[in-house]
């Protein structure tokens, strides 16, 4: 849904990096639900155009991140789909989530980046290539 915020700077930042802190900002915002998606209160047992928040509660011991790499549209009710090729700028060491945890959640630790999975190709087929960081630090 090439509407929804969490895709809106993709267009514009086609051109430059965006950072893994614009990601999680993204993620994190809040976004009203549309009217196809609305949610159904239990109290008044009617469907609800309500606002979706997603925040973090608790972080893991190891923390997978999967970046959406693909926006989808639909054109005369055909859903197309096509790759976001702009770079998405990471720590290798260090990252803190602090700054999207909820209020009075526990705050985590750094993460050190540990290996990064990578597809090329298009929406329909491609390849994988992977980087691990081994025990003494090289790639």
């Amino acid at each position: 849904v090439t509407d929804d915020a969490s895709v809106q700077p993709a267009a514009a930042a086609s051109s430059k990096a965006m950072t893994l802190a614009d990601c999680l900002n993204l993620f994190t915002t809040r976004e009203q639900l549309s009217p196809s998606n609305e949610w159904y209160c239990p109290a008044c047992k009617a469907h609800k155009q309500a606002f979706k928040t997603i925040t973090l509660w608790r972080l893991p011991e190891v923390l997978v991140i999967h970046l959406k790499r693909f926006e989808y549209s639909v054109q005369y009710n055909i859903q197309r789909s096509s790759r976001l090729d702009y770079p998405v700028d990471f720590p290798l060491e260090a990252l803190e989530l602090d700054g999207w945890l909820a209020v009075g959640a526990d705050r985590g630790g750094a993460y050190d980046l540990y290996a990064v999975s990578c597809h090329s190709g298009g929406t329909y087929g491609g390849h994988y290539t992977a980087y691990t960081r081994s025990a003494d630090g090289s790639w």
